[in-house]
Formats: C-alpha cells, structure tokens, sequence
C-alpha cells in the first residue's frame, strides 16, 4: 500500500497559503478563486494550521462577524492529528476516522510536507480497488 509521501507527490503542488494575520475575507477569496475549500495557513516555511470554508462558516454563524475583520489565525484549525511521511495511506485513513477530521497534515521529523484529506484517500482506495479489478479480469479473460 501507499505511503503518504507518495500520495502527496502525486497532487499538484498547492498554492493555497495564507498568512496568519491575513483577514478571512482575503482566505475566502483565495478558496473562492481556486475553488479549494480550505488554505494552509503558514509564514516563513512555519506550518500553523487551516482555514475552511466550514470554519469561517460557522464563525460567521456564531458571531455574525464580518470576514474582513477576523484573521486567518482566529478560526484556524490548529489542533488536527498528524501523520508522518512514512505512514502507510491505511494508517492515515485510519487517523482520519478515529479523530473524525477530513484533513492531515503531513510532516517528514518536524518539517511540513502539505496536507492529506479525505477525498485524496478515497480516490486512492478506488484507484486501487479498480486497478485490482483490472488485473482479476486480465487473468481470467
């Protein structure tokens, strides 16, 4: 089976960062502009954590705030699970149901190597569910 690392370098390189102290309107417009629903928020090479579309939702919801006056650091996601370079994509599916997040932030030691979420595992199991169907058709075709 996989690992993440090679999950990850099979995804495009991500260009959904923000900075801490950007507002969440300028967060929402860039998922808006690359219809992504979430952004790394990060500065200097340092990981801090996400912003989703979800999160800014239900702070808007919550504190009827506006966007343009909350910072990306405010209502990050900071606190999810994390998985190493080397786990194997079962390992980090299963950190994904036991925690119930939809995304993982992956690190190689203490370095950020980007995130996995749970659409991206999903679409790896099809792949190798199909792949293997394939292969049982060949042989007995």
């Amino acid at each position: 089976m996989k690992k993440a690392h090679e999950l990850l370098e099979i995804k495009p390189y991500n260009f959904n960062y923000i900075k801490p102290n950007d507002s969440v309107l300028d967060a929402l417009d860039l998922m808006s502009r690359r219809d992504i629903d979430f952004a790394i928020v990060s500065e200097n090479d340092n990981y801090f954590g996400i912003i989703t579309e979800n999160s800014c939702a239900k702070q808007f919801i919550a504190y009827g705030e506006l966007a343009k006056n909350i910072k990306t650091k405010e209502i990050m996601l900071n606190g999810l699970p994390i998985v190493n370079y080397d786990d194997s994509i079962e390992t980090c599916l299963n950190t994904l149901i036991i925690h119930n997040v939809v995304y993982l932030p992956v690190f190689d030691n203490f370095s950020f190597c980007g995130i996995i979420t749970m659409h991206d595992l999903i679409k790896e199991i099809q792949n190798d569910n199909m792949q293997g169907v394939i292969e049982a058709e060949y042989t007995y075709a």
